[in-house]
């Protein structure tokens, strides 16, 4: 198996706030049906649509490959989809526009010399993480046209994780700093450098609660952090584990789920930490697998997470009992989504599909050949849309 990963530099920390204390955006609206507009579906990062209806477990059998376009690109981040376009980020910097009925390419721009991330819409802009030559960036394209909006540089490192958007604000992460950036003008609201990250940056997606009112994160080192939505502050740092690499944390019903490594973020064993999202409380911790490198899923009373050598398991979220294991089906490298009582993933070779409430096997293809896929599914309006490491977006719906 082939996979490409970015290196990362670690830095010198502080904290540096930004600005004044603005109140808070407003929460964020109800998610179209027929929208997936960033990593993991919400601010949240729960990887759960509440509102597909067509596919479900008794015809997800059923699906079959309705188109598929070839990048000039590997694609390793989710396929986001919003009215009658579908967008996606490539490993080597170009960003794609297709159109949604059959995927062909409408437009194509370069953001930088590589991104390994997802991109994020909002009213009319496709806001996409990047690097180049002179380091991290984050820019802004309108949806139609592809033309540039803003574009904004946020330091040295050549990681930025992908865009969460809450509100009128957009949260990236690249390195030891956490950004909020206006989305309408990529101005930067507030930044905070952490502490712990120069021991372990952050190399997952961030993850925002509920109301807005926390931002969440968590480093290759073990710490998870909360700051303030409005101002960036550290409302709580907690030594959950060993770290985590790639993957990060999920909300859910007050409770962050965070895959934490045993004695690092690299093997050696891996558990899922729930804390509460309020105060930092470690809830309970269950074994996901040996090595793990996904954003969990939660949604319905369970959370699921998949590994590199054990397959997907799901676990009640309130107590971390173990409610179901699947058979080993490749390694699961993107992070597991539920949408209508199926829970979708990615493994090296396949997009795979199962009952979440028995982890019976409902689906499988073979998508890759030979490139790691780690594409989050995106689940929506009756359609799976996915990519794969040799760049090509697949989209399954029904017959």
């Amino acid at each position: 198996m082939r996979f490409l990963r970015p290196l990362v530099p670690a830095v010198f920390a502080a904290v540096v706030a930004i600005g004044g204390a603005a109140a808070p955006p407003p929460p964020a609206a109800a998610s179209s049906s027929a929208a997936w507009t960033q990593f993991h579906y919400a601010p949240t990062l729960s990887g759960y649509n509440p509102l597909e209806s067509k596919i479900r477990t008794s015809n997800v059998g059923r699906l079959a490959l309705r188109w598929q376009t070839a990048l000039d690109d590997t694609s390793y981040g989710t396929p986001v989809v919003s009215g009658n376009r579908v967008f996606a980020l490539g490993y080597y910097g170009n960003l794609y526009a297709m159109r949604r009925s059959d995927g062909h390419r409408l437009w194509t721009v370069r953001v930088g010399t590589w991104a390994n991330s997802t991109p994020a819409l909002w009213k009319g802009l496709v806001i996409v993480p990047g690097t180049d030559a002179a380091g991290a960036l984050m820019a802004a394209y309108d949806a139609a046209s592809g033309k540039l909006r803003w574009r904004t540089r946020l330091g040295s490192s050549g990681w930025v994780s992908s865009a969460t958007v809450y509100g009128d604000r957009v949260y990236v992460a690249t390195a030891t700093t956490v950004y909020a950036l206006s989305a309408s003008s990529g101005h930067v609201r507030w930044k905070t450098v952490l502490s712990t990250a120069q021991y372990g940056p952050i190399d997952g997606p961030i993850a925002v609660s509920g109301g807005g009112e926390l931002v969440v994160v968590a480093t290759n080192d073990g710490h998870v952090y909360a700051l303030a939505g409005n101002t960036g502050k550290v409302r709580w740092d907690v030594l959950a584990g060993g770290g985590i690499d790639h993957g990060g944390p999920a909300i859910y019903s007050g409770i962050v789920y965070v895959p934490e490594g045993r004695g690092g973020p690299e093997g050696g064993g891996f558990d899922i930490c729930a804390l509460q999202v309020s105060d930092g409380r470690i809830l309970w911790r269950g074994y996901a697998g040996d090595d793990v490198h996904v954003t969990p899923a939660a949604g319905q009373g369970r959370v699921f997470i998949g590994s590199i050598d054990e397959g997907l398991l799901a676990l009640d979220s309130r107590t971390g009992k173990l409610l179901w294991t699947t058979p080993y089906e490749g390694e699961v490298w993107g992070s597991p989504v539920l949408a209508n009582g199926v829970l979708y993933a990615g493994t090296d070779a396949g997009l795979v599909a199962h009952s979440a409430a028995t982890g019976a096997p409902l689906y499988s293809t073979q998508i890759s050949q030979g490139y790691a896929n780690m594409s989050s599914p995106a689940v929506v309006d009756g359609r799976v849309y996915t990519g794969s490491g040799e760049g090509t977006i697949m989209v399954f719906g029904l017959p």
